[in-house]
């Protein structure tokens, strides 16, 4: 992984409202630059990603798959046993926060961040979504749900949309899907274990926005 020589600052902001899946239409307009292991990069022909020094963070959204969530619910015999609307928003707020988290430590500690307000040049405004998130075990705790023995925790989608700040046109969008790694031998999954395997998958999607400020369209 480089380490970005100018200057990147990152600033925490609010961004509005739940954020709809990337479509074809809105890739229609850039240009497919990197495709590998899952992951997508289009860049707006033309830019170069190299230029921009702010990466200015909305709000993260997550959704779980909705085909996963159908088929988990199915399978529990119980009611107890089965994720409600509670359930969802608990596990979906948790995962988001947790992900920030990472994604803000891992931009400071791979590029050598500095954390500064006030006005800036050539800022990309990164609006960023988890979708199709699968959870092998979710680890909502309550008195009736056990712990299940899985390999892998589970995986997602991150669907990230890049705007040129003073524009406000779309200039790079980011598909990136990971899993978490894979064990040869089953481990007893807890709220604590699945957020530790998550970690790894948060930190693979901040280096990829990294990369993706070294591309051209």
């Amino acid at each position: 992984m480089f380490i970005r020589a100018s200057l990147i600052v990152v600033l925490l902001l609010s961004f509005s409202g739940l954020q709809a899946e990337i479509t074809e239409n809105e890739l229609s307009g850039l240009k497919l630059v990197s495709d590998s292991n899952k992951t997508q990069v289009y860049v707006k022909p033309g830019i170069d990603m190299n230029k921009y020094n702010v990466l200015a963070l909305g709000s993260l959204n997550v959704s779980l798959d909705e085909k996963w969530l159908r088929r988990f619910n199915r399978e529990r015999k119980s009611l107890s046993e089965r994720l409600d609307s509670s359930d969802i928003k608990e596990l979906t707020d948790r995962y988001a926060k947790s992900c920030e988290q990472t994604l803000k430590k891992t931009l400071a500690e791979e590029s050598k961040f500095k954390m500064k307000k006030g006005a800036y040049t050539h800022v990309l405004r990164v609006n960023s979504a988890i979708i199709d998130l699968k959870i092998s075990a979710p680890d909502i705790q309550t008195a009736t749900r056990k712990s299940m023995n899985v390999s892998r925790a589970g995986q997602a989608t991150l669907e990230t949309r890049m705007y040129d700040g003073e524009t406000g046109k779309l200039v790079a969008v980011i598909i990136d899907k990971k899993k978490t790694r894979e064990y040869s031998r089953p481990f007893a999954t807890s709220r604590s274990r699945n957020m530790f395997e998550f970690t790894e998958v948060y930190r693979d999607w901040a280096k990829t926005w990294l990369d993706s400020l070294e591309l051209k369209g």
